[in-house]
């Protein structure tokens, strides 16, 4: 379910886990990158844990767009209870070709109700693919999962 058990030995991500083999593909260019096919980690070494969020989700956002990848910031999110939509304050960090919904930690340890917030965002907004990154690790591929819902 998250793409950390896909990380190769020197930071490569495997497609073995991919949307096609599911039949849930939610567009080419956002399925590989939330594979995150961009590569090894050498693109990312400037970003040391010690950042604030805002810093990486700057960061994280100008490299998607140098690879020529849609990227939307702080969409929000409406909650619909009782039949009304409420604005409830919720934002989507990232939102990445329209598909991806990118939830950004910069926190010592993620804990089950970050998985929770990604599983309904992905729920409320419809989104077939989220990434939950922390950047507070030591190796940023240990800091990422993949949810498909």
């Amino acid at each position: 379910m998250f793409c950390a058990e896909d990380v190769g030995a020197h930071g490569n991500f495997t497609t073995e886990d991919t949307e096609e083999k599911k039949g849930n593909t939610g567009g080419q260019k956002s399925d590989q990158w939330s594979h995150c096919r961009c590569g090894n980690e050498s693109s990312f070494r400037a970003w040391l844990p010690g950042l604030l969020e805002s810093a990486y989700a700057a960061c994280l956002r100008h490299e998607l767009i140098k690879r020529g990848l849609k990227v939307d910031v702080e969409i929000p999110v409406p909650v619909v209870y009782d039949g009304i939509r409420l604005d409830a304050g919720y934002k989507l960090d990232l939102l990445v070709e329209d598909t991806v919904v990118v939830e950004l930690k910069a926190i010592e340890a993620l804990a089950p109700i970050h998985q929770a917030q990604i599983i309904s965002y992905l729920k409320l907004t419809g989104k077939p693919i989220g990434l939950l990154i922390n950047f507070h690790t030591l190796h940023l591929k240990d800091g990422i999962k993949r949810f498909v819902v």
